[in-house]
């Protein structure tokens, strides 16, 4: 019989709370790029790297701080990531050029990707396995809420406030959420079993994919047999294979190859990288396409993309349900099928 650890349904508030600000970052900042692109005078293809460099520094940092969570302690690396994107939020609100912000971004994207790292974990923990689907919908359902409120709450403080109001008035909440985390979250005792960290493959991987988003983003502007863009493109190439063979050869690697032996597993995986290709490119192109395209206002632009958001806040509650009673391979299909 599964042992319920005390705290569940608080540690379970403090990580989607988390979640719901992380989230909340992409889309609130979003609604700012045509804004941004008139404030610092710069295309909208350089002002993308305010929402790239942060991506790729969560995507490309998750996996090792993921590892090293597991030998400090989850709550550790929680509250310090917590922290960190806190400060990044500060620096950001008070950048006085775009180079100041893409910088601030990344300090950002290191808190982010502690916290990304560990959510899933901490949550897994602090319920049993009967409980662990509705508890994963319910959190997946709170983070639904960022893109929500993150388009409608930012048009209404860039109209009103300014761009900067996008950051600063953020970090009041993100002070309680970690002195929520320091108070709520369980210490899990750390395992017996040494765990090494993989930090070639970790370097590997986060090179391949910064060369990689540098590829798609200058071979738009220069043209994709630019000799610059085709050598992104090979050393890409080159480090992802490099990535592949550290992984194998190593007994604890940061991303395990083994998995994807399974071809549902495999297809599945593919299927997520295509659903969030199609989701990036609809929140991106949005705010242009309503704000400089059709001249609405920023806040009439953010309630209008963030309906797309409503039906995932009603749906995932009842999709971690039913996942629990019927498995997840249906309600994935027929999720993702709509969307491509």
């Amino acid at each position: 019989m599964d042992r319920e650890p005390p705290n569940k349904w608080l540690t379970l508030l403090t990580v989607a709370l988390n979640g719901f600000l992380i989230i909340l970052d992409i889309s609130i900042v979003n609604i700012s790029f045509p804004t941004l692109t008139r404030v610092f005078d710069k295309e909208p293809s350089i002002i993308l790297w305010v929402s790239v460099v942060y991506s790729l520094v969560t995507v490309g940092l998750m996996l090792i701080l993921g590892r090293i969570g597991e030998i400090h302690g989850r709550k550790k690396i929680f509250v310090l990531g917590y922290t960190l994107f806190t400060l990044g939020l500060m620096l950001c609100s008070l950048s006085q050029s775009l180079t100041q912000l893409i910088l601030s971004r990344i300090v950002q994207g290191i808190g982010g990707a502690m916290n990304m790292a560990l959510s899933i974990a901490l949550v897994t923990d602090a319920f049993p396995g009967r409980e662990r689907g509705k508890a994963l919908g319910i959190t997946t359902s709170v983070f639904a809420i960022g893109p929500l409120l993150g388009f409608t709450i930012g048009g209404f403080l860039l109209d009103a406030f300014g761009w900067r109001s996008l950051f600063y008035t953020r970090v009041p909440i993100c002070i309680i959420g970690i002195l929520m985390a320091s108070k709520f979250l369980q210490e899990k005792k750390a395992s017996n079993i040494p765990i090494e960290l993989d930090l070639l493959g970790a370097a590997t991987l986060f090179g391949s994919l910064s060369c990689l988003l540098l590829f798609l983003n200058l071979g738009g502007r220069s043209g994709f047999l630019s000799q610059p863009v085709v050598t992104l493109g090979i050393v890409s190439v080159i480090l992802f294979t490099l990535f592949l063979v550290q992984e194998k050869r190593v007994d604890q690697p940061v991303v395990d190859l083994d998995p994807f032996k399974n071809g549902i597993f495999t297809s599945g995986s593919v299927s997520l990288i295509l659903f969030g290709l199609v989701q990036s490119s609809h929140f991106f192109l949005m705010p242009f396409y309503l704000i400089q395209g059709l001249e609405y206002s920023a806040s009439r632009s953010g309630f209008l993309i963030a309906i797309t958001s409503i039906t995932t806040l009603i749906i995932a509650p009842l999709s971690g349900w039913l996942s629990d009673k019927i498995g997840p391979r249906l309600l994935c299909t027929v999720g993702v099928s709509p969307e491509m």
